[in-house]
C-alpha cells in the first residue's frame, strides 16, 4: 500500500508550486533552484494531484 501511495506522490513535482501550504508559507521560493527541494513542511497538494490524474484520464480517452 506504501507504494503506492509513493508513487502517486512522485507524479508532481517537488516545488514550492505544488505544495499544499504555498498560500501561508513563510519559506516560499526561499530554496536555490540548482538543488532538488528539501523543506521540511513540503507537502503535495491533493487537489493539483487530482486535477492531474483527471486530465490524464482525458488524455487517454482522446488517444
Amino acid at each position: 500500500m506504501e507504494k503506492k501511495k509513493e508513487s502517486s506522490n512522485s507524479e508532481l513535482p517537488v516545488l514550492c508550486a505544488t505544495c499544499a501550504w504555498r498560500e501561508f508559507c513563510a519559506k516560499k521560493f526561499s530554496f536555490d533552484n540548482t538543488q532538488p527541494l528539501k523543506c521540511p513542511d513540503y507537502s503535495p497538494d491533493l487537489t493539483l494531484l487530482k486535477n492531474l490524474r483527471k486530465e490524464t484520464k482525458v488524455d487517454k480517452a482522446e488517444d
